[in-house]
């Protein structure tokens, strides 16, 4: 999908090169993925163009937030808290690192409003 969504609209072959030089996929493999991206409605493509041009339907940041949450799920029977907890027990982070992630949960502290009992 990165390939996908850094040079839209890309030829099959364009995919394959550029795979080929970060993976051990061979060239069928690659389409059969692009195959598969197109039936889930992932990727579209372009019948009208020679050679045929493909790109991303869905957005690098929706495709980011409905994996985090597939893996959240597989992982941390869905719960967000236990991954976060293992995260931040697992790393060493720096002062900024911990302040930006303050600076998150009050931000989302502030968005859930008050508890009502």
């Amino acid at each position: 999908m990165d390939v996908l969504w850094d040079r839209p609209p890309i030829s099959s072959a364009e995919v394959v090169e550029a795979l080929q030089n970060t993976t051990e996929w061979s060239p069928k493999t690659i389409r059969t993925l692009l195959a598969r991206l197109i039936s889930k409605g992932f990727v579209r493509v372009n019948d009208d163009s020679t050679p045929r041009l493909f790109e991303a339907v869905v957005a690098r940041q929706k495709c980011t937030q409905q994996k985090t949450k597939s893996f959240i799920d597989r992982v941390f029977n869905g719960s967000a808290n236990l991954m976060f907890l293992q995260f931040v027990k697992g790393q060493d982070l720096s002062n900024q690192q911990i302040e930006e992630f303050k600076r998150i949960l009050d931000n989302k502290k502030g968005e859930s409003g008050p508890k009502s009992k």
